[in-house]
């Protein structure tokens, strides 16, 4: 049983808790109640448990074995039963009967306690890990770049949960070129569509953008791409970035110009240190996305 937490807002972390009364006296009040009652129902269901702190979140044990872990984050809460059934799930052979049958996601949009609220998850194997470490994209390491085995009964799985969320340093340098390329093809598309009048041009040039250049940066900070729902968040975060990287990206998704897109795309450039010629970054994107079915590889926008 794995988990990755969401990331959270500076000062949200809690001081590391001694018992499971400190842990819940912590929470806001609103947090702190629906935690208790899923504590009283645990209590209710195992009655010979006991109370504990497992990788600091409230945890149950039975006759010395893990039973069940809960926690409260900013945007969801967790649980983390050890039942059979949810380990059965991470055999591969398992795993591939959902893959299957389409069945390799669960969502539950009660369970979150709050207006919003919701818990999902995917299933997993040793064999995914295993897949993820040899070639796995950047959204699916960064699933695991800050994950935690929270049980297991095999021993080398926290190593190849250490291994999913590392970062990809033999990729490093083309992609950091590749992203670049990109960018620089998308402000030709931006003179193109002020051409033509092409509203649809603009706005797929202006996105793209954002993403390209983006990518380029957290990749100059050798940080993992989470996929659109964290992309921004995670662009914060980054420390060698143009200081108003957010407020351009966020002018040009506005007011999609070829003059915000060309100074957007020379920021990045400055910053990064590398500037691509039109011949380099024209080839880039015809083989890295035009034809990216050559290599079997995913196009660079999901890689």
């Amino acid at each position: 049983m794995i988990r990755r937490e969401s990331p959270r807002t500076e000062g949200e972390s809690m001081v590391a808790p001694g018992t499971v009364d400190e842990y819940m006296a912590a929470l806001p009040d609103d947090r702190r109640a629906v935690l208790e009652e899923l504590r009283q129902t645990i209590r209710a269901a195992a009655p010979e448990a006991k109370e504990t702190i497992a990788y600091q979140m409230p945890a149950f044990t039975s006759h010395g074995r893990f039973l069940v872990s809960f926690a409260a984050y900013r945007l969801h809460y967790s649980l983390f039963p050890a039942s059979g059934a949810v380990l059965d799930a991470l055999d591969d052979e398992e795993l591939a009967r959902r893959t299957a049958a389409h069945q390799v996601t669960f969502t539950d949009l009660d369970a979150g306690g709050y207006e919003g609220g919701y818990l999902d998850g995917k299933y997993i194997s040793r064999e995914f890990l295993a897949e993820v470490v040899e070639r796995g994209s950047e959204p699916t390491r960064w699933a695991f770049a800050d994950a935690i085995v929270v049980f297991s009964h095999a021993p080398d799985i926290e190593e190849l949960v250490r291994s999913a969320g590392a970062y990809p340093e033999v990729e490093h340098g083309e992609k950091l070129r590749n992203f670049l390329g990109h960018a620089r093809l998308m402000t030709w598309f931006h003179s193109e569509a002020a051409k033509r009048d092409d509203r649809y041009l603009a706005a797929y040039a202006s996105s793209r953008l954002a993403l390209y250049t983006g990518r380029a940066i957290l990749a100059h900070n050798r940080m993992l791409y989470p996929f659109h729902k964290w992309f921004t968040t995670m662009l914060e975060r980054a420390p060698l970035r143009p200081p108003d990287l957010l407020e351009q990206i966020r002018a040009l998704l506005d007011e999609p110009t070829a003059a915000r897109a060309e100074a957007l795309a020379a920021a990045v450039s400055d910053v990064v240190g590398i500037h691509l010629t039109v011949e380099e970054a024209a080839s880039r994107f015809t083989e890295q996305t035009e034809w990216s079915w050559r290599h079997g590889r995913p196009p660079l926008d999901e890689s």
